[in-house]
This record gives structure tokens, sequence and C-alpha cells, in this order.
């Protein structure tokens, strides 16, 4: 969530809308849209592993077993980043103290009143909280969370698909005091797309002192990874009123 202006100043003017959420498949489709055309973009290719070579350059390994050699390698694989862990492996990730279910709910026929304006935070007093943000006009993604000492393996894929119920009925359990939307969004959840996973985070690097010798940027996730909480938000959709 992106803070367009300051609602305590007297002096800027007040723009309408005070916060953008970025659709990331709309972004992607817009970046895809901008590159040169004869660039190649080749999709489902992991990032195994990197070597730094004599002169500075750098090997990629990929998972299809091929490779590919580069002057400059942007590292942006995510909050478990293979390139991270192949040169700095120590830089480890650290368990937040938060168990986090999430999924996906589909609504095939359209809820704008609860996408559109029923979406936020919602705090229990309880060390449990429940977070819903739109997708689009007939999705949305929410997010059970818990304070917890002890991290839990996570689970998705297909074995959250067979397990369905089993994690669905612990949300339920967990959230019971939430009003609506929790329920809606629960039982709309897409099996495909539950998962349960411990929240963890880590400091950014200083690209400086500690990949000084390699021609590596690590960006995004790869270098920031924040728990699912950490970000911050000046909508006013983080009001239990929101869900009444």
């Amino acid at each position: 969530m992106l803070e367009l202006n300051d609602p305590s100043s007297k002096t800027q003017a007040r723009i309408p809308a005070i916060g953008i959420r970025l659709v990331r498949h709309v972004l992607r489709d817009i970046l895809m849209e901008a590159l040169p055309s004869d660039t190649k973009v080749y999709w489902e290719k992991g990032c195994d592993s990197v070597d730094v070579l004599e002169g500075g350059r750098v090997r990629v390994n990929l998972s299809d077993g091929s490779s590919d050699e580069c002057d400059l390698l942007v590292a942006a694989d995510g909050a478990s980043s293979n390139v991270r862990s192949a040169l700095l492996p120590d830089d480890t990730l650290e368990y937040a103290r938060a168990v986090c279910f999430q999924g996906t709910s589909k609504f095939p026929s359209g809820k704008p009143d609860l996408l559109q304006k029923k979406w936020g935070i919602n705090v229990s007093g309880s060390n449990v909280a429940f977070l819903t943000f739109p997708v689009d006009s007939t999705t949305g993604v929410w997010a059970l969370t818990y304070k917890s000492d002890q991290p839990r393996e996570r689970i998705r894929g297909k074995e959250a698909v067979e397990r369905n119920e089993e994690l669905l009925n612990e949300v339920r359990r967990r959230g019971k005091m939430f009003r609506e939307p929790f329920a809606q969004y629960v039982e709309a959840t897409d099996p495909e797309t539950l998962q349960l996973f411990s929240a963890q985070h880590k400091s950014p690097i200083t690209h400086a002192q500690r990949l000084f010798k390699e021609n590596v940027v690590l960006i995004g996730d790869a270098n920031h990874p924040m728990s699912p909480f950490s970000g911050t938000s000046s909508s006013n959709n983080t009001s239990q009123d929101q869900f009444l």
C-alpha cells in the first residue's frame, strides 16, 4: 500500500484516494508489453545456484539443468533466495513468532461490496489477526495469523488440498471471534491456494560490505524479506467497523 498524501497536512492539497494497491498480474503485463520485441523471456526456470567466475562474471545454474553467464546478476528470487544462500550462507531467515494461514477466495458472480469495501486488518485483542484484500472483482486474498513461540512445518500444494478441511477447521476455530466477512472468505477458499507457514524475516544486507567482490545485486524479498504483517497501511480499512 502506497500513501499518496499526509491526512494531517493542512497545506497539502488532499487527494481523494490515499492509497494504491498494485495488482501483480496487471503490473507484470504492463512490464512485458514495454519490453523490446526482440527480448526473450523464459518462464518456469528457477535458479538452483550461482558461481562467481574469474573476471567478475557470474554463472547461473538453472533448474532445467542448463546454465548461463552474465556480467551482472540481479537476483529477485524471493525470501528463500538460492542466490543469497549460495553467496551468503550465513544470511538466513529468522522466525518471527507468528504462524499464518493463507488462501485465495473466489466469488464467480462477483462480490463488489465485500471485495471493494470490507477489506483490511481485523484485530481480535487475543493475538490473532485476520487480513483480507481484493485482487480483482471476483477474487480476494485472506490471511489469519496467530502468535506462537513455536514454528510449524509449511503445508501447501497437494498436501494442503488433501488436508483442506482440517486446515480450514483450524482457521474457523482460531478465528471464531471474527464477524463477517471472515466466514465468507474462508468458505470461498480455493483449496489449491491454501497454505500454512511460519512467518519469517531478516534484515537487508549492505551490498558494499557483503557482496563487494561479486557482480550481484539482491532486490525485493531476496534482500529484505518481511513477515506478512510487517508492512504499514494508512488506510482507514484497519478499523473493526469495516467488518460489520
